[in-house]
Protein backbone atom coordinates (compact mmCIF):
# COMPACT_ATOMS: atom_id res chain seq x y z
CA UNK A 1 0.00 0.00 0.00
CA UNK A 2 2.95 2.42 0.82
CA UNK A 3 4.28 1.32 -2.80
CA UNK A 4 1.28 2.47 -4.16
CA UNK A 5 1.31 6.15 -2.71
CA UNK A 6 4.18 6.41 -5.43
CA UNK A 7 1.35 6.76 -8.28
CA UNK A 8 -1.48 8.57 -5.66
CA UNK A 9 1.19 11.22 -5.19
CA UNK A 10 1.58 11.97 -8.92
CA UNK A 11 -2.70 11.75 -9.54
CA UNK A 12 -3.44 13.24 -5.96
CA UNK A 13 -0.44 15.56 -4.18
CA UNK A 14 -2.06 17.26 -1.70
CA UNK A 15 -4.28 13.87 -0.55
CA UNK A 16 -1.15 11.90 -0.30
CA UNK A 17 1.18 14.70 1.87
CA UNK A 18 -1.47 15.59 3.96
CA UNK A 19 -1.93 11.45 4.73
CA UNK A 20 1.67 11.49 5.74
CA UNK A 21 1.54 14.05 7.99
CA UNK A 22 -1.84 13.91 9.84
CA UNK A 23 -2.83 9.94 9.12
CA UNK A 24 0.50 8.28 9.38
CA UNK A 25 1.06 6.82 6.16
CA UNK A 26 3.68 5.73 4.57
CA UNK A 27 7.09 4.28 6.82
CA UNK A 28 10.73 4.71 7.28
CA UNK A 29 10.93 1.54 5.47
CA UNK A 30 9.16 2.30 2.44
CA UNK A 31 10.97 5.42 2.03
CA UNK A 32 14.26 4.07 2.38
CA UNK A 33 13.28 1.91 -0.40
CA UNK A 34 12.51 4.53 -2.27
CA UNK A 35 15.77 6.83 -1.58
CA UNK A 36 17.61 3.43 -2.60
CA UNK A 37 15.69 3.24 -6.07
CA UNK A 38 15.82 6.92 -6.68
CA UNK A 39 19.35 6.48 -6.41
CA UNK A 40 19.87 3.87 -8.96
CA UNK A 41 17.88 5.61 -11.42
CA UNK A 42 20.16 8.40 -11.09
CA UNK A 43 23.30 6.54 -10.95
CA UNK A 44 21.60 5.18 -14.32
CA UNK A 45 20.47 8.63 -15.66
CA UNK A 46 23.83 9.68 -15.20
CA UNK A 47 25.86 7.06 -16.59
CA UNK A 48 23.81 4.95 -18.87
CA UNK A 49 22.19 7.83 -21.21
CA UNK A 50 22.72 6.97 -24.92
CA UNK A 51 25.96 8.75 -26.47
CA UNK A 52 23.92 11.05 -28.37
CA UNK A 53 22.47 12.58 -25.17
CA UNK A 54 25.61 12.20 -22.96
CA UNK A 55 29.23 11.38 -22.87
CA UNK A 56 29.72 10.18 -19.52
CA UNK A 57 29.74 6.27 -18.96
CA UNK A 58 30.60 3.45 -16.57
CA UNK A 59 34.59 4.29 -17.69
CA UNK A 60 35.00 7.92 -17.15
CA UNK A 61 32.86 8.70 -14.82
CA UNK A 62 33.36 7.84 -10.83
CA UNK A 63 30.82 5.62 -8.86
CA UNK A 64 31.73 7.92 -5.46
CA UNK A 65 31.20 11.60 -7.56
CA UNK A 66 27.99 10.46 -8.61
CA UNK A 67 26.84 9.09 -5.34
CA UNK A 68 28.00 11.77 -3.33
CA UNK A 69 25.74 14.28 -5.81
CA UNK A 70 22.51 12.53 -4.66
CA UNK A 71 22.89 11.60 -1.10
CA UNK A 72 24.79 14.59 -0.25
CA UNK A 73 22.32 17.34 -1.32
CA UNK A 74 19.58 15.00 0.56
CA UNK A 75 20.62 14.71 3.40
CA UNK A 76 21.45 18.24 3.89
CA UNK A 77 18.30 19.25 2.68
CA UNK A 78 16.32 17.19 5.12
CA UNK A 79 18.48 18.06 7.78
CA UNK A 80 18.61 21.77 7.21
CA UNK A 81 14.90 22.08 6.51
CA UNK A 82 14.13 20.22 9.53
CA UNK A 83 16.46 22.74 11.37
CA UNK A 84 14.54 25.48 9.91
CA UNK A 85 11.45 24.18 10.24
CA UNK A 86 12.30 23.62 14.12
CA UNK A 87 12.58 27.78 14.59
CA UNK A 88 10.13 28.87 12.26
CA UNK A 89 6.57 27.33 13.50
CA UNK A 90 6.58 24.85 11.36
CA UNK A 91 4.29 21.18 12.35
CA UNK A 92 6.36 18.93 10.71
CA UNK A 93 8.21 15.83 12.50
CA UNK A 94 11.60 14.90 11.06
CA UNK A 95 9.61 11.56 9.58
CA UNK A 96 7.16 13.54 7.97
CA UNK A 97 10.15 15.15 5.95
CA UNK A 98 11.91 11.71 5.64
CA UNK A 99 9.36 10.03 4.21
CA UNK A 100 7.50 12.83 1.90
CA UNK A 101 10.50 13.84 0.32
CA UNK A 102 11.20 10.56 -0.90
CA UNK A 103 7.30 10.51 -2.22
CA UNK A 104 8.46 13.77 -4.31
CA UNK A 105 10.96 12.12 -6.34
CA UNK A 106 7.94 9.96 -7.81
CA UNK A 107 8.01 11.23 -11.41
CA UNK A 108 11.31 10.85 -11.95
CA UNK A 109 11.35 7.42 -10.31
CA UNK A 110 8.31 6.40 -12.66
CA UNK A 111 9.51 8.36 -15.72
CA UNK A 112 13.35 8.60 -16.17
CA UNK A 113 14.02 4.92 -16.55
CA UNK A 114 11.73 4.73 -20.06
CA UNK A 115 13.85 8.08 -20.98
CA UNK A 116 17.45 6.33 -20.66
CA UNK A 117 15.79 3.69 -22.65
CA UNK A 118 14.74 5.93 -25.08
CA UNK A 119 18.21 7.67 -25.76
CA UNK A 120 19.63 4.75 -26.68
CA UNK A 121 17.45 5.07 -29.93
CA UNK A 122 17.32 8.79 -30.56
CA UNK A 123 18.71 11.06 -33.19
CA UNK A 124 20.79 14.67 -32.55
CA UNK A 125 17.54 15.91 -33.10
CA UNK A 126 15.42 14.43 -31.09
CA UNK A 127 17.64 14.48 -28.38
CA UNK A 128 16.50 17.85 -27.93
CA UNK A 129 12.80 16.76 -27.00
CA UNK A 130 14.24 14.25 -24.65
CA UNK A 131 16.24 16.97 -22.77
CA UNK A 132 12.96 18.87 -22.44
CA UNK A 133 10.63 16.05 -21.13
CA UNK A 134 13.97 15.62 -18.34
CA UNK A 135 13.52 19.19 -17.70
CA UNK A 136 9.32 18.26 -17.09
CA UNK A 137 10.49 15.93 -15.02
CA UNK A 138 13.23 17.73 -12.82
CA UNK A 139 9.84 20.73 -12.71
CA UNK A 140 7.40 18.05 -11.63
CA UNK A 141 9.40 17.09 -8.92
CA UNK A 142 10.18 20.60 -7.90
CA UNK A 143 6.30 21.38 -7.91
CA UNK A 144 5.76 18.69 -5.69
CA UNK A 145 8.88 19.23 -3.33
CA UNK A 146 6.86 22.67 -2.56
CA UNK A 147 2.89 21.28 -2.29
CA UNK A 148 4.92 18.49 0.34
CA UNK A 149 6.58 21.50 2.08
CA UNK A 150 3.59 23.56 2.56
CA UNK A 151 1.17 21.17 3.34
CA UNK A 152 3.43 19.11 5.55
CA UNK A 153 4.83 22.31 7.29
CA UNK A 154 1.28 24.36 6.98
CA UNK A 155 2.57 27.41 5.91
CA UNK A 156 1.16 29.86 3.79
CA UNK A 157 2.73 29.39 0.07
CA UNK A 158 4.86 32.92 0.64
CA UNK A 159 6.73 30.81 4.13
CA UNK A 160 7.32 28.29 1.34
CA UNK A 161 9.63 29.95 -0.39
CA UNK A 162 11.39 31.62 2.56
CA UNK A 163 11.76 28.33 3.85
CA UNK A 164 13.33 26.95 0.85
CA UNK A 165 15.50 29.65 0.78
CA UNK A 166 16.94 29.49 4.27
CA UNK A 167 16.94 26.08 3.81
CA UNK A 168 19.14 26.10 0.87
CA UNK A 169 21.51 29.24 2.45
CA UNK A 170 21.61 26.69 5.82
CA UNK A 171 23.30 24.00 3.48
CA UNK A 172 25.33 26.05 1.17
CA UNK A 173 27.01 26.86 4.74
CA UNK A 174 27.15 23.63 5.52
CA UNK A 175 29.13 23.11 2.28
CA UNK A 176 31.34 25.97 2.92
CA UNK A 177 32.48 24.66 6.77
CA UNK A 178 32.80 21.23 5.50
CA UNK A 179 35.13 22.29 2.94
CA UNK A 180 37.04 24.32 5.26
CA UNK A 181 37.47 22.15 7.81
CA UNK A 182 38.86 19.62 5.44
CA UNK A 183 41.63 22.00 4.08
CA UNK A 184 42.52 22.87 7.36
CA UNK A 185 42.91 18.50 8.18
CA UNK A 186 44.94 18.46 5.21
CA UNK A 187 47.14 20.72 6.01
CA UNK A 188 47.02 19.73 9.72
CA UNK A 189 48.48 16.25 8.40
CA UNK A 190 50.78 17.71 5.86
CA UNK A 191 52.67 19.68 9.41
CA UNK A 192 52.37 16.60 11.48
CA UNK A 193 54.35 15.01 8.36
CA UNK A 194 56.54 17.09 8.04
CA UNK A 195 57.52 17.18 11.42
CA UNK A 196 57.38 13.60 11.85
CA UNK A 197 59.94 13.30 8.89
CA UNK A 198 62.28 16.33 10.40
CA UNK A 199 62.47 14.42 13.76
CA UNK A 200 63.39 10.69 12.51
Amino acid sequence: ENLKMVFGVIRHPIDTFESIRWENKGDYLTATILYIALYVVFVCNYVLRGFVVSTANTQNTSLLFVSLIFLVPVALFLGCNFLVGEINDSKARFRDLYIGFAYCGAPFLVSMPFLVLISHVVTLNESRILSLASVAIYIWCAVLLIIFLKEVHRYLLRTVFVNLGITVFLMAVVVLAASLLGMFADQMVGFVVEVVKEVQ
